[in-house]
Formats: C-alpha cells, sequence, structure tokens
C-alpha cells in the first residue's frame, strides 16, 4: 500500500512538472512573438510622416529638388531634398503646382558628408582651399577609393577616405578628373556633418 502511495506522488509531482514546462514554453513562445511582431513594425516603418504647406521649390539640377515646406502649426520651416527620380508619380511639374498648397509626404532624416574641399599634396582639387580654423570644418586624411572613374550621369558618385586607423568617411559627391587622378592615393577631405531631409513620397492635398 505504501509503495502505491509512493508511486502515485510521484505520478502527480510528474504532472506539476510537466504543466509548469509547458507553461513556461507557452510564455517564452508567446515573448517571442511579441518581440518578432515589435521587430518587424519597426523594420516596416516607412519614414517620417508629416503634412506641410509647400511654400519654395527650386531645381537644384535634375533630377534633385530643394523644397522649402512650413508647419504654421509648429511655428517652424525645414528643408528638404527630393529624388524625382525616386519618388513614384511624381514629376517637376507636380512639385512647381504644389507651391503655396499642403501636401503630406514621407522623409528619411540622414546625417551626410558635405565635402567642400580635397587637397593632394596640399594642392586644391576643387579649386579653392577650405581651412581647418573653422570650428565647423572637420578634417580627415587616408586613402582615397571608388574614384576610378569620373561621373558621367546626373547623379553623384560615391568616394571614400580610410584613414592609418582604418576609420572610413563616406562622401556622395560628383567626381571630377582631378579626382580620379588622386585614387589610391593619401588626400585631406575638408567637410562637414549635415543633416539632410529626403522625402520618399509625396502627395499634393485638395
Amino acid at each position: 500500500m505504501r509503495h502505491f502511495n509512493l508511486t502515485l506522488c510521484m505520478l502527480f509531482l510528474w504532472l506539476i512538472n510537466m504543466s509548469c514546462k509547458e507553461n513556461l514554453q507557452a510564455k517564452s513562445q508567446l515573448t517571442t512573438n511579441v518581440a518578432d511582431t515589435l521587430a518587424s513594425a519597426m523594420t516596416s516603418s516607412n519614414g517620417i510622416k508629416e503634412i506641410g504647406l509647400l511654400s519654395k521649390a527650386e531645381d537644384s539640377g535634375y533630377p534633385f529638388m530643394s523644397l522649402t515646406i512650413e508647419f504654421p502649426e509648429k511655428n517652424r520651416t525645414e528643408s528638404f531634398i527630393i529624388n524625382l527620380e525616386a519618388v513614384p508619380d511624381v514629376d517637376i511639374n507636380t512639385v512647381q503646382n504644389a507651391v503655396g498648397k499642403y501636401i503630406s509626404f514621407e522623409y528619411d532624416s540622414n546625417l551626410d558628408n558635405m565635402l567642400y574641399d580635397l587637397t593632394l599634396n596640399d594642392k586644391s582639387l576643387f579649386g579653392e582651399v577650405a581651412t581647418s580654423s573653422d570650428e565647423e570644418i572637420l578634417t580627415i586624411t587616408g586613402i582615397l577609393s571608388n574614384a576610378a572613374e569620373a561621373t558621367a550621369g546626373d547623379l553623384p558618385g560615391q568616394v571614400f577616405i580610410t584613414t592609418e586607423e582604418e576609420i572610413t568617411e563616406k562622401f556622395d559627391v560628383f567626381i571630377t578628373p582631378e579626382m580620379v587622378s588622386a585614387n589610391g592615393k593619401t588626400v585631406t577631405g575638408y567637410y562637414q556633418k549635415q543633416v539632410n531631409n529626403v522625402i520618399t513620397k509625396l502627395k499634393v492635398n485638395d
């Protein structure tokens, strides 16, 4: 009888243990599902959504335009860039005709490097030398790469400067023949960090 009671007690404890494991597995799966859902929501984000008054649209060299958008309710004005070839159902006429109207749009805010000058052996490749005495001007000295060919199209190329410490900065520029001659050599770049608000979607409000 004692043996039967002991067996029954062990069976009861085993059932409790299995039930606890199943609950823990269910909770773990639920936590994983929630985390996956949140991660999916974050990665599926389409940028920052805004509504504003388009007060100015200027040609920046096709396909780019510079837009000035006012937000009267927030008492602020911001500048944006739009690549007409990258935004669906939008052309230069759409943008120009929208001046003075409210638009709904989405944009990405990026911190990019604006290259003001590039020197090789202390000689400017851009025709004028920026000085490092300006506190806002940053400098980087290293090997210039990805400048093997001059830019042929309407879109800028992308070059890199890598220091001896293997620190690399990226620059979007129109690559000139002078830069091509400096490719693979040690150069000094003079640049600033600049916030660029790039519009990815745009709709004119009726």
